[in-house]
């Protein structure tokens, strides 16, 4: 039985060749003639070092011999092995497109091949091919010893992209009031089913997990900006028909439709209330569109020609001017709305400075 407490007399290295083991015992943070534990803390903290070089692809660690209080263990460890030349091939990829490849993902010679370098690839290099449309694309790897150098390893990494993969259906449920088509359209605005003609063009069917993140928050501004202040989805599914293409569905709660109730401007001293409910360009009884609304006040980055309140400010001189948009109250299906201001003090020129 070799569980117990003892002394670290010294360790023995098998396997490597690039460390002594002097170098091998900084790296675990042992020490000679401190007291160890047989399974113990100390021992186990010495194998996660070692992982943690990256620069081993085995590390064991046994009992070598015990000597009364004392004990040797030995290390069983094999170098990471290095990249030698690396080519990519596949369909559509020649010599610059390889290069390309390799280059993008730091793939040079003398890399350490790690099992998180490999992880990382097969993860990257099909996440190109995703993008445009190829949704099952995978890469194999195959390697051998370096001609000249033995101790590198060369790869061929093989890029299977596969059939492009289209977006047969998009469905929803719950929606009452705003036809499939216009959802598809004004809400999903990348993520596009099969289309013929100019329009499958423009925009192909490809279903990017990004973009389609992105779009199921485009068809909520969708719904906001039409006046349904409370839509959200309620849940939504994608998967693979029996022909291979993906099947979306999109459940939906639409709340109610709001309209606008009183509009108050508060703190606006630089500008009359007509003046700004002019630039607003939106008054009491209107279809509640939060989206529009707020981009006019100058929030979400206001509106490209500097036509929203925020800008007038700021275009004034008042460059730290605070324009908030607040829903005050709700009262049926109205949205009381106050625009609060603060415009500070005006900025003016101390110094200018021609080079």
């Amino acid at each position: 039985n070799e569980t117990g407490t003892y002394i670290l007399k010294d360790i023995v290295v098998d396997g490597v060749k690039k460390y002594t083991p002097a170098q091998i015992l900084r790296f675990t943070g042992l020490n000679k003639n401190e007291s160890v534990e047989i399974p113990g803390q100390k021992i186990s903290n010495a194998i996660k070092k070692l992982w943690e070089t990256q620069s081993f692809s085995e590390v064991e660690v046994y009992v070598q011999s015990i000597e009364g209080e004392q004990i040797i263990l030995r290390f069983n460890l094999q170098d990471l092995k290095e990249l030698g030349e690396v080519k990519f091939s596949g369909k559509g990829i020649g010599k610059s497109k390889s290069e390309k490849l390799a280059k993008d993902n730091n793939l040079k010679p003398g890399t350490k091949i790690t099992q998180n370098l490999v992880s990382t690839l097969k993860n990257t290099v099909p996440k190109e091919y995703v993008k445009k449309g190829y949704a099952d694309a995978k890469i194999t790897i195959q390697d051998k010893i370096n001609a000249n150098d033995p101790n590198l390893v060369d790869w061929t990494i093989n890029v299977e992209r596969g059939k492009k993969v289209k977006i047969s259906h998009i469905e929803f449920e719950g929606n009452e009031n705003v036809t499939d088509r216009k959802l598809r359209s004004k809400g999903f605005k990348d993520t596009k089913q099969r289309r013929f003609g100019i329009k499958g063009i423009l925009k192909p069917s490809k279903f990017i997990e990004e973009k389609y993140e992105d779009d199921k928050e485009n068809l909520i501004s969708y719904y906001r900006s039409l006046g349904f202040r409370d839509a959200r989805i309620v849940s939504d599914s994608v998967w693979r028909n029996p022909k291979n293409d993906y099947e979306i569905n999109v459940k939906l709660s639409e709340g109610k439709k709001y309209y606008i109730g009183n509009i108050d401007f508060r703190g606006n001293s630089a500008f009359t209330t007509d003046y700004l409910q002019k630039i607003l360009g939106y008054k009491t009884g209107d279809i509640y569109d939060a989206v529009g609304f707020n981009k006019k006040v100058g929030e979400d980055g206001g509106k490209e020609d500097d036509s929203d309140i925020k800008s007038i400010y700021m275009n004034n001189g008042y460059l730290f001017s605070n324009v908030t948009p607040i829903e005050k109250s709700v009262e049926g299906d109205s949205i009381n709305l106050e625009i609060r201001i603060k415009k500070k003090k005006k900025a003016t020129w101390n110094r200018v400075t021609w080079s």
